[in-house]
């Protein structure tokens, strides 16, 4: 989950190679690695995800899933519109 937030798409992709387990919930708020990826508007990151198995319709503890989090990114990160809609479209 810290590569999706933090990590090179190369390094999202070496540990989806080894293995890692992509459904994963963080405990203390059920977050996911597709989540914070949509949360951050990272569009390729999320494809990859999605690509190999990650589930987009797993709910936070609030009730959320990844799509939700496409409304909550950050303005500082200038993501585009068009961005936002394929997340959007692809996470729907």
């Amino acid at each position: 989950m810290t590569a999706c937030s933090f990590g090179t798409l190369e390094i999202v992709e070496s540990l989806i190679k080894n293995g890692a387990e992509l459904n994963h919930q963080r405990e203390v708020d059920g977050i996911t690695a597709l989540m914070l990826s949509a949360f951050n508007g990272d569009l390729k990151k999320v494809e990859i995800l999605l690509k190999n198995g990650a589930d987009k319709k797993i709910k936070d503890k609030n009730g959320q899933t990844a799509y939700d989090y496409i409304d909550q990114i950050y303005p500082r990160l200038n993501i585009s519109e068009e961005t936002k809609n394929e997340l959007k479209h692809i996470l729907k």
